[in-house]
């Protein structure tokens, strides 16, 4: 199966490319937008992972071209976006997943094979000819109950043939298929890979050859008889678990090792993105922030987001994205440089991998969690969310019970500061209120209001409603 992956960010796309080739996926990648649409309309693949924020064309935008060129292919959008709102508009631009940064890898490879599946009938759990079994999702070949030790490029010709018993393929659409479009092969490649398969195959103890060569045309799985198409496998012959965990142990060395060499060499441009990060908190103290500086600064900050949680640091992203919220503020002062030069010594202890020795670091305040507000005023919802910020808050503001209805159903907070009043909707805070009440009263809600009277505080309390505060005159 062929991946093409959408990554500008060279570390991330690194860390992805080896992990999906370890399962066996055959991996390209692309650096902005606008190469990834011209290779997708020009090559076959299987699936599309793709950042969100990409140079030239963004994720959404390359997802938009692809379906308006009738390109079919699962895409998957990654982003360190997590809000109701950019999750819809990744979807109905015609991606068929989101996941969010930072993530676990096992997250990720189940994500891939969910989207695979649901994309071809064809697509199913076990393929299997005669004794010989191919599982996609563990990357695993067995004959017999013995387990096949294929390389990447033999596995996944195999399972070509497999998905497509009938289908004759030339050399050259194997080419396509199975090799990356960087390589550039003689089609005698097939050939030498398929001899080396055929000769694994017959060492595993198959008797028949499964590969067929058609001359002048190509290769096909050979046709079985119909009792033999889908063969019962004994208890005995079953792949043993053992086996399984020592190729996937294995792999997974294999990757460790790259990631370690991969982690080397982003250790040593760490500083690149700290210097960033200074100028902008030197610029932001004497109030004249560069605008193109603070862009630049916000972009590292964002695929810090996704580099650190690649490579298992989940704090370092969390950290990552606080700066890149802090930055996003409309209005930036000496209060905010103070909070950003906290965060970015944080960044450098975290991966160091060194304690906090500072009783001022915001570290204390890591993990507090989801915040939705849900006010209609502006400068208000400005200032909570930048108070939150700096508590360590991941903060979405809606504008109305409806948006903010969307965003819990699918990113339920932690914690909701939610309004009375919304002069320009059919609905008011005590509303949503009561929906929370009966569906899910876990969630603390505090109403922030400008109305004072009696019967709504009682109202409130009755509805379950934790805090009740006055907004400021």
């Amino acid at each position: 199966m062929k991946i093409l992956l959408v990554e500008d960010d060279e570390t991330t796309a690194n860390v992805l490319a080896q992990e999906l080739t370890t399962h066996h996926y055959t991996v390209e990648t692309a650096e902005d937008g606008q190469m990834a649409l011209e290779l997708a309309q020009a090559f076959h693949y299987d699936l599309l992972v793709v950042d969100i924020i990409l140079p030239n064309l963004d994720g959404i935008g390359l997802c938009r071209q692809l379906r308006s060129h009738g390109l079919q292919m699962p895409i998957l959008l990654l982003s360190a976006k997590d809000s109701t709102a950019d999750r819809v508009l990744g979807l109905q631009a015609g991606a068929d997943d989101y996941l969010v940064k930072p993530y676990e890898r096992s997250e990720l490879i189940a994500r891939i094979q969910a989207l695979l599946r649901r994309g071809s009938s064809s697509l199913i759990t076990m393929l299997t000819w005669e004794k010989l079994q191919l599982d996609p999702d563990a990357g695993q070949v067995t004959y017999g109950g013995k387990a096949l030790h294929l390389t990447p490029k033999e596995f996944s010709i195999l399972e070509l043939f497999l998905r497509n018993p009938r289908r004759i393929f030339s050399r050259s659409a194997i080419l396509d298929r199975i090799w990356p479009n960087g390589e550039f092969p003689q089609e005698e490649a097939v050939s030498t890979q398929i001899k080396g398969l055929r000769q694994k195959l017959k060492a595993g103890g198959m008797t028949k050859d499964s590969i067929e060569t058609v001359y002048g045309l190509g290769y096909r799985l050979k046709q079985l008889p119909e009792d033999s198409l889908s063969p019962r496998v004994s208890p005995e012959e079953t792949p043993k678990a053992a086996i399984a965990t020592a190729d996937k142990r294995q792999a997974q060395a294999k990757v460790q090792a790259i990631m370690q060499q991969v982690w080397g060499k982003f250790k040593q441009s760490l500083g690149s993105h700290i210097v960033l990060f200074d100028r902008a908190i030197a610029q932001i103290s004497t109030g004249n922030l560069d605008r193109e500086l603070r862009v630049s600064a916000q972009l590292e900050a964002h695929r810090l987001i996704g580099s650190l949680g690649s490579f298992g640091f989940p704090k370092g992203s969390e950290v990552a994205r606080q700066i890149e919220q802090l930055l996003s503020l409309e209005s930036l002062g000496v209060r905010e440089a103070q909070q950003l030069a906290e965060l970015v010594a944080l960044l450098k202890q975290v991966v160091e991998d060194k304690p906090s020795t500072t009783a001022t670091t915001p570290d204390l305040k890591m993990g507090s969690g989801r915040l939705l507000v849900v006010d209609d005023d502006v400068v208000l919802t400005e200032a909570v969310k930048r108070e939150a910020i700096v508590w360590g808050f991941q903060v979405e503001v809606t504008t109305d019970p409806i948006s903010a209805r969307k965003s819990i159903s699918c990113c339920p907070p932690d914690v909701i500061v939610l309004d009375l009043t919304f002069p320009d909707s059919t609905e008011n805070g005590l509303t949503l209120l009561a929906e929370l009440a009966q569906q899910d009263p876990r969630i603390p809600v505090l109403v922030l209001t400008a109305r004072n009277q009696l019967s709504d505080r009682v109202e409130v309390a009755r509805l379950g409603g934790n805090v009740f505060l006055e907004k400021p005159k």
